[in-house]
Formats: structure tokens, C-alpha cells, sequence
């Protein structure tokens, strides 16, 4: 194999690791995140979560973009890019796996449906899509198939969630590969905003052996960015995510159509009150602000205190980062239900040993004297609390 040849073999596979947005982790946001979906997913076990760092092995990684579909706050991504027609009268999304793509790129052909996360598949409703035509081998033969169909669940998921609004759902349909093939190159086009990608990577057309010269001179900005091993704590240094990237994600639940209190939501976070101590590190690591302290003039029908937690479900990206940084286990999360707890009211008072104002959660109309930190020590002592 010629040099050129070589380094364009390398390149490719090079392009297929996922994009890493590290600003956008929970481990970087909290030490204490238990998060490892990426980990788990991985078919090939590429990625290592240490206690410093999460990295990928470049050369174990297939691409096959699972760890993607399962990240909540968007941190992966693999470039993918539909096929989108008309069929029927209707505009239509054409997906086939790369295994039974018999060799053919280009759009539509995903490294595994199982790869399309809910976060796309409601970017694609939201831009008028209605239906999905896919093509795909045998998942349970597939050296990549985890025991569950993703893709079903999550599509099956994102209707029910449509249903309860009275939506009209994303339909879907499975064909064999001719009748795919003959679908994408003959039926009309869709044409599909600019700014719709979630990746901000642009797909690249491999179905040629080896690259131009000018070809090769434009991949050289990044491939000299693709490293052998690469890990969070040198992301920045790579400079490969853009600005964007390090916002924290827009929750794709607040992209779903609005309707009233009684329709389902992917993630409820809930709060107990008998167990809450109100120390707030929820509402403080919430990247998204689906949990929040208000007043209690921002609140209908709310007079019983000048506090409380609220709860916005539509801002909700499932992180568990409230779930980790609670050490009473006072939250949990929900999955596909409705909004039952809205607010949790909190009292405010004024504590008897350190005089510092703190607020509580009402529990059997007990009103405590001490704030949270006294209440476990030594209160009589000068000295032992250090303020954030």
C-alpha cells in the first residue's frame, strides 16, 4: 500500500471516532457523577473511565456511534446524515445500516440505526419528517447489538410521548435493501435547513479509495487534530469542539409540542420532602435548570413561603447529576411520566447557633432551629463551618 494510500486508510478510520464536546460531561461539571452510559454501551470497549479522566482507545473504536445515541448531554456524537425524500405525499427519512449497505456511503447509510438517539429523531419530527423507511441486516448476528432494540425503543418511546399530546406520531417502516436502494436514488428530494445537523462535523463521502491532493490538503486541519488516544482533560488543547459545543445542550424534551399538565415527559425528576434537607447542590449542578429555587411571587397559588424548589420536566435531559449530588437520596428520576410534583415549598429561618438564614422543606409542620450544618455538629463550637 502507497503512503498516500496508507494515510488515507488511517485518516478514515481516524474520522470515525466519535466527536468529544468535553464542557458538556457530567464529570466535568461534578466529580462525584456515577454517569458511565458511554462506558457501558461501547460494544468494543473502547472507552476508559478513570478517576481523572474518560479516553478512548482510537484503535479499538469502530464507530459505530452507540455511545453517541446514549449520552444525555450530547458530549459524543458521530457524524450521520439521512437520506430525506418524498414518499406518498409525505417527507420521509431514509436510514440503512452499514452492514447491509453492501458497500455503499454516502446519505442515509448510518453505522448502526441503533446509533440514532432521541434527540435526533426529535430534530427530524420537529423539522416536519413523518415517517422513517430503514433497511437493516440481522441486529442479533451483529457483532454490535447490545440485547435490545434501541432503535424501536426509543422511536416507540417519542410516540408515546406525541400520542399523549395528541400528536400525529413518526411512523416507520422496514424494507429490504433493492427496494431501499431504489428509494433513494429516485425518489424526490427534501431539502433540510443548514443549521439542522447536530453534529457540527460535515460527513465525509468515502466511497473513494484515495483522496485528491486538494482533498487531502483540506482534511489537514483536522487530521492533525486526531491523536492516538484522546482524553477529556487535553480536549481543549485540541481545540476540536467549536463554541457550541461547550453550551450545555438544549434539552430535547422542550423541543416536543406543547400541551397541558397530563401529558408524559422522558425524565420527571421528583423530590421528597421527609428526606430533602434543602442543601440546594441539585438546583446548583442542574445544567439545564429543570430544577430551580423561586420565589414565591414567580409561583401561581403559592403563599405558604417565599421559597420553593420547582420542577420544569421539559428542561429535563435525564443526566442524574441531581440523583448523584444528593446525599440523602431525596431525588429520583422518573421515565415517561407525567408531572405529579410541581414545587416543593421551603421555609425560611434564621439559624439559633451560627445566625445564618437557611430554609427547609415543611415535614409534619416540625420547624427546625438549627441549618442543616449545625444540625449535625457541634453547634456549642466557635469555629466549624466554612461558607461557600
Amino acid at each position: 500500500m502507497s503512503s498516500a494510500s496508507a494515510w488515507w486508510q488511517q485518516l478514515r478510520q481516524e474520522w470515525l471516532i466519535p466527536e468529544v464536546a468535553a464542557a458538556r460531561c457530567v464529570h466535568t461539571q461534578c466529580e462525584i457523577a456515577e454517569c458511565v452510559r458511554c462506558v457501558d454501551i461501547c460494544p468494543q470497549d473502547a472507552w476508559i473511565l478513570q478517576d481523572d479522566s474518560l479516553s478512548i482507545q482510537t484503535d479499538v473504536c469502530d464507530g459505530c456511534g452507540l455511545c453517541g445515541a446514549a449520552c444525555t448531554e450530547a458530549a459524543l456524537d458521530t457524524p450521520m446524515q439521512a437520506s430525506c425524500h418524498k414518499l406518498e405525499g409525505r417527507s420521509t427519512l431514509l436510514f440503512a445500516c452499514e452492514a447491509n449497505a453492501k458497500g455503499h456511503h454516502g446519505a442515509g447509510v448510518v453505522p448502526c440505526l441503533h446509533a440514532l438517539s432521541s434527540r435526533r429523531l426529535m430534530s427530524y419530527y420537529q423539522q416536519g419528517f413523518q415517517q422513517i423507511i430503514s433497511c437493516r441486516g440481522v441486529c442479533e448476528q451483529c457483532p454490535r447489538y447490545t440485547g435490545k432494540d434501541l432503535f424501536r425503543e426509543r422511536l416507540h418511546e417519542l410516540n408515546q410521548l406525541l400520542v399523549s399530546r395528541q400528536a400525529a406520531v413518526l411512523r416507520h417502516a422496514t424494507v429490504g435493501a433493492a427496494r431501499w436502494w431504489h428509494y433513494r436514488q429516485n425518489l424526490p428530494k427534501v431539502n433540510v435547513s443548514p443549521s439542522f445537523t447536530q453534529s457540527s462535523v460535515t460527513p465525509v463521502d468515502f466511497t473513494q479509495s484515495e483522496p485528491t491532493v486538494e482533498e487531502r490538503r483540506g482534511f489537514l486541519g483536522v487530521a492533525v487534530k486526531l491523536t492516538a488516544s484522546t482524553a477529556f482533560q487535553v480536549q481543549q488543547a485540541l481545540d476540536i469542539a467549536s463554541e457550541d459545543q461547550n453550551k450545555p445542550v438544549t434539552p430535547w424534551a422542550a423541543q416536543l409540542p406543547q400541551a397541558d399538565a397530563s401529558v408524559l415527559w422522558p425524565f420527571v425528576p421528583v423530590l421528597d420532602e421527609e428526606r430533602c434537607n434543602a442543601c440546594d447542590a441539585c438546583v446548583r449542578l442542574c445544567p439545564h435548570d429543570a430544577l430551580t429555587l423561586d420565589t414565591v411571587e414567580a409561583l401561581e397559588g403559592m403563599n405558604v413561603s417565599s421559597l420553593a424548589y420547582c420542577i420544569h420536566p421539559e428542561l429535563c435531559t435525564g443526566c442524574e447529576l441531581c440523583v448523584d449530588s444528593c446525599d440523602v437520596q431525596a431525588v429520583s428520576l422518573h421515565k415517561l411520566q407525567t408531572q405529579v410534583q410541581k414545587v416543593l415549598p421551603l421555609y425560611q429561618a434564621r439559624c439559633k447557633a451560627c445566625g445564618t438564614d437557611f430554609h427547609y422543606p415543611a415535614q409534619d409542620g416540625v420547624q427546625p432551629v438549627y441549618c442543616r450544618i449545625c444540625a449535625k455538629t457541634n453547634h456549642h463550637r466557635n469555629l466549624f463551618q466554612v461558607l461557600s
